[in-house]
């Protein structure tokens, strides 16, 4: 488009250049789920653990670091291993708009995941950069004792980023300018372990 007629297409036009709308799409961002270890008890197969997810941003990316005004995400696991306990938000969501948190945010639990969808401001009045790695939040997550009773040998399983959890489908975007931008995906690998001595570490009082 040439909107102010110059021949010039208006990406390419610095007459417009400062315009958000005519600037090419940012991209670089990764969602980055965590790798954790954990026990859980040979004879009951029961035991817990939680998985941060942050954000970060290429330094090469266009426009970084980017203000971003809301995101949605979708966080798949093996639900014969694990089952989500609860989402909680890092620090920087819950300190927006001076500390009440995100004008909106969904949280949707299933068998096979959780997806959370954030706008932070309905006024367009809040931000979140991600110039470093940075936590927006952490999953809670309970081993399936099914899974995992009688193994006293231990596994390895996977949190990975999905486009395919709810109806319809949440997927993982981040949004700038009001546009949606897509992510890289970093999955989690958590490493099952059994107790030693059939105790998990949090049955120990000092």
């Amino acid at each position: 488009t040439d909107d102010d007629g110059d021949g010039l297409a208006d990406c390419n036009d610095p007459d417009c250049a400062a315009d958000p709308n005519c600037q090419a799409p940012p991209s670089g961002f990764t969602f980055i789920a965590s790798d954790e270890t954990a026990d859980y008890s040979v004879d009951t197969g029961v035991g817990s653990f939680s998985a941060t997810l942050s954000v970060s941003e290429d330094a090469s990316a266009s426009g970084y670091p980017n203000d971003t005004q809301g995101f949605s995400l979708g966080l798949s696991h093996d639900p014969s291993l694990l089952a989500v306990d609860t989402f909680t938000e890092g620090t920087v969501i819950s300190a927006l708009n001076g500390g009440t948190g995100p004008d909106f945010i969904d949280i949707n639990n299933f068998a096979d995941g959780v997806t959370v969808g954030c706008v932070y401001s309905f006024s367009n009045s809040a931000f979140i950069a991600f110039a470093a790695p940075t936590a927006i939040g952490a999953v809670s997550y309970d081993t399936v004792p099914g899974g995992l009773i009688g193994n006293n040998v231990g596994t390895t399983t996977g949190l990975n980023w999905s486009d395919a959890l709810g109806t319809p489908p949440v997927v993982n975007i981040l949004v700038v300018n009001g546009q949606a931008q897509p992510a890289a995906f970093d999955n989690g690998f958590i490493t099952l372990e059994p107790a030693i001595g059939g105790f998990l570490r949090g049955d120990f009082n000092v």
